[in-house]
């Protein structure tokens, strides 16, 4: 309940500042993307759905969440795979996401999953097809769950997901692995350097 009137709101205040029609004909809630904590419907007015860099950057003038500097990280669009994330339930209107070890988040960074159902046609104000949800980008939060209850398709129906995208202000980073993990591997490498050596000169 927190989560809609939070979103209705955002909506509320979006028109406010005059951002557009598309703000107050739609909503979102962030329990149908655990691990984020706020949501934009509509990222954007593209025929086909899709949401973009210059998407992301324009959006209400502003950027979306307040940011002008989103890139592209990843796109889920045929699989369930990319390089630094994963999900399962693609085509189905739920399922989890995940990122790929050993990445995560940069702590100085915003990062936003956009969620893709399907088509926007011009002038119907009841599709919904993509929604972004920013999520939170602590070490703890690297999996999560998504549903695309959010959007709809032009019949007014719940579509299953088509794509997924993810956007930062920063790129991913590694998990540092502790010193002691780093003195095993350095030892690790050492022993193979010996064994090389020692069967270079048997073989001799």
């Amino acid at each position: 309940m927190f989560h809609q009137k939070l979103s209705a709101f955002a909506a509320a205040a979006l028109v406010a500042f005059g951002i557009g029609d598309k703000a107050d004909a739609a909503t979102c809630n962030t329990a149908n993307f655990v691990e984020s904590s706020q949501c934009i419907p509509r990222l954007s007015d593209d025929v086909n759905g899709n949401v973009s860099v210059a998407d992301m950057n324009g959006f209400g003038g502003t950027g979306a969440f307040g940011k002008t500097n989103w890139k592209e990280i990843g796109k889920i669009d045929g699989g369930e795979s990319s390089a630094f994330f994963t999900i399962t339930g693609l085509g189905e209107t739920s399922g989890t996401w995940e990122l790929t070890f050993p990445w995560t988040w940069h702590p100085d960074a915003h990062y936003v999953f956009v969620l893709k159902g399907g088509a926007q046609p011009p002038n119907n104000q009841n599709a919904v097809a993509n929604v972004g949800y920013l999520v939170l980008n602590s070490i703890g939060n690297r999996s999560g769950t998504w549903s695309t209850a959010d959007l709809l398709n032009p019949g007014g129906n719940v579509p299953g997901l088509s794509n997924i995208t993810l956007f930062g202000t920063e790129d991913l980073k590694p998990i540092p692995l502790p010193a002691a993990a780093w003195l095993l591997l350095s030892g690790m490498a050492g022993l193979g350097v010996m064994g090389a050596r020692k069967r270079k000169a048997q073989a001799a």
